[in-house]
């Protein structure tokens, strides 16, 4: 009885040390899992501080002469030093050109990088330029504005529109040199209308247009486009807003030059131009004095006065010559007026004189169609019966 007894408790000595044993072996794997693969550590989120913070901030910036020429504010201003940048709250630019015009630039919030050679204006961008004798006031509206001082470049990438008492320009993009001589590229469907001109001029009249139109910032070129008409155009088209569609528009002032370059659309009442790059050259006043427009080819087509039906132009190359005031068809040149047409390689009219000159490399083609002989009284007589 003892015997068994003794058995009995080796066999439950037996089961406890392979439970003790399984326990430390666990134990141990587990130690050895936790030290060779450490849990991972959730990230330690800190706020993102500034260095410093200055409220109602403003300063003033002067060039070598000492002259001032910027001004510049915001409601608070928070700079970054680890990240070389300040962020702005309500800030405003003011420059103030040698020409005596002051542009004011304001947005919701802004960015000032490297050691404020950028600026960058964010959210509700407005630019606005004093009007003075010489110049229109004019308005630009966008979300983006990025401001090189140095170079007095700005640069939008993102939609932007002008207004100028009346006029509007809108585009894509721009890129704006405002130093002097000032230069502007706006890109991608950039669409201008001009107001109809409150200083129409009835023929006959003369009148001094080089304050009353000029176009927002110098984007004025394409107003001269009434180069086209001849003197018994529609007479209403002059007093209808002016819209003017091309993929890219650049304004140089230095040379007194604007180009609109792809898919050129200029539209008045029932006047259309369309070209693929039309090039105005300005004078000293702002008005066109040479004017190109190319194509494959251009085409012009305008409705006539008194019910004379319509006027169409087509040439590979169209030019204006308002010293002259003479319109040129270049290649493969062709006019058409009713059932009437006109092909030489070379057109020239004299729109003084109400003249035109056809020659060049090839023959000149003129047909006239006759017009319709009027019906006899007899004739009438005899229709009438035949009726009855």
């Amino acid at each position: 009885m003892f015997a068994a007894l003794r058995t009995e408790r080796r066999r439950l000595w037996s089961q406890r040390q392979l439970l003790l044993m399984a326990g430390f072996a666990f134990g141990v794997l587990a130690w050895w899992q936790l030290h060779t693969h450490p849990p991972e550590l959730l990230p330690v989120i800190r706020a993102r501080l500034p260095d410093h913070v200055v409220t109602q901030f403003s300063g003033v910036e002067t060039d070598t002469n000492g002259q001032l020429n910027r001004r510049f504010a915001a409601a608070e201003l928070r700079h970054f030093a680890a990240e070389n940048l300040s962020e702005l709250d309500q800030p405003r630019v003011e420059l103030l050109q040698p020409n005596g015009v002051t542009w004011t630039a304001h947005s919701a919030s802004g960015i000032v990088f490297a050691d404020g050679k950028q600026i960058r204006l964010l959210g509700e961008v407005r630019v606005e330029r004093q009007g003075t004798a010489q110049v229109r006031s004019a308005q630009l509206t966008t979300t983006q504005l990025d401001v090189w001082r140095e170079q007095s470049l700005a640069v939008s990438t993102v939609p932007v529109r002008i207004e100028s008492e009346g006029d509007t320009l809108t585009a894509n993009g721009m890129q704006l040199w405002y130093g002097e001589p000032s230069r502007t590229v706006f890109q991608g469907n950039t669409r201008i209308q001009f107001a109809p001109s409150k200083n129409h001029v009835e023929p006959g009249m003369t009148c001094t247009m080089s304050r009353a139109r000029q176009t927002l910032f110098i984007v004025i070129g394409l107003l001269a486009l009434s180069w086209l008409a001849p003197a018994w155009a529609l007479k209403t088209d002059a007093q209808q807003p002016l819209l003017i569609e091309a993929d890219d528009v650049e304004v140089r002032e230095a040379d007194g030059t604007s180009v609109y370059v792809g898919h050129v659309q200029v539209t008045q009442g029932s006047l259309r131009l369309n070209a693929e790059h039309v090039t105005v050259y300005h004078q000293e006043d702002r008005q066109p004095r040479f004017i190109i427009a190319l194509g494959a080819p251009v085409k012009y087509r305008q409705q006539l006065d008194d019910q004379q039906g319509e006027v169409q132009a087509f040439a590979k190359r169209m030019e204006y010559d308002a010293m002259k005031d003479e319109l040129i068809l270049i290649g493969d040149g062709l006019l058409i007026q009713g059932e009437d047409r006109l092909t030489s390689e070379r057109i020239i009219y004299d729109r003084a004189h109400a003249q035109f000159r056809a020659g060049g490399s090839g023959r000149v083609k003129i047909t006239i169609t006759p017009d319709q002989p009027p019906t006899k009284p007899t004739e009438m007589l005899k229709n009438d019966r035949a009726v009855r």
